[in-house]
């Protein structure tokens, strides 16, 4: 019934639904979608699934030097796929997975191969740069790659220290943030409207003058909104799917 009689757009300019910007969850779905289907399609094979990874990844390279213009007419619908930024870096996870599961391979061993790969992303994201610019916002082939590289690295480090050597105490200030991941995300919105509403400053880290202030901000801010989510927690106030609430009662 909310299907049927939503509306938007302004007065005199009213429209139901239509394509446009999914946001952020919707990005990650079409990536999601990508990925599970090429899952269900290889299966736990690691080259086949590196093969695709790497057509995603030329197709961000093609789309980003304006070389997928022929496909427009499906843009509108598709155009997340066919940008192919999304796409790769959550196939880069699978591959990731992928050889976590290699029985063949030791811990540490695993470790260190998703080190070099995510060292090679690096070095490949630093060569991209020469043509494209480092732009989350336009989902540049250089930013995606930089990113998983990035991404493989930290995750390797976190492997090794946590899965491997079972170093677990250090992060139980991060315990609340993975436990409520979509309070996370969206709880901060409350405070983002109560400080514009309210005319505060706090945002003042957020310039183009200083990098290292806008980085630290982030960081800040970043640690207190996981302070805020324990405190929701706390008193009982979390985001739960249905089948957690099933089984908790």
């Amino acid at each position: 019934m909310l299907a049927v009689v939503f509306r938007a757009g302004e007065s005199g300019n009213v429209s139901w639904f239509e394509t446009g910007w999914g946001g952020i969850l919707g990005l990650i779905g079409w990536g999601y979608l990508v990925a599970a289907s090429v899952n269900l399609l290889t299966g736990p094979k690691l080259w086949p699934t590196v093969a695709v990874w790497l057509f995603f990844i030329m197709l961000n390279i093609l789309s980003s030097l304006g070389l997928t213009d022929f496909l427009d007419f499906i843009k509108p619908a598709f155009g997340v796929i066919i940008n192919g930024d999304v796409s790769s870096v959550v196939l880069a996870g699978l591959v990731i997975s992928i050889i976590l599961k290699q029985a063949e391979f030791g811990p540490v061993k695993k470790a260190g191969i998703i080190i070099l790969i995510g060292v090679l992303c690096i070095l490949a994201g630093f060569i991209l740069r020469h043509w494209f610019i480092i732009s989350k916002i336009h989902g540049t082939p250089s930013w995606t790659m930089i990113c998983n590289g990035i991404s493989m690295i930290v995750f390797s480090l976190l492997y090794l220290i946590i899965d491997i050597n079972k170093k677990v105490k250090w992060a139980t200030v991060f315990k609340p943030a993975g436990q409520n991941s979509l309070t996370t995300y969206l709880a901060p919105d409350i405070i983002y409207y109560l400080v514009w509403g309210l005319s505060l400053p706090l945002f003042f880290y957020k310039q183009d003058v200083s990098q290292w202030l806008a980085v630290l901000g982030s960081a800040i801010w970043a640690l207190a909104m996981v302070g805020f989510t324990a405190l929701l927690a706390k008193i009982n106030i979390r985001l739960r799917n249905a089948r957690c609430e099933r089984k908790c009662r």
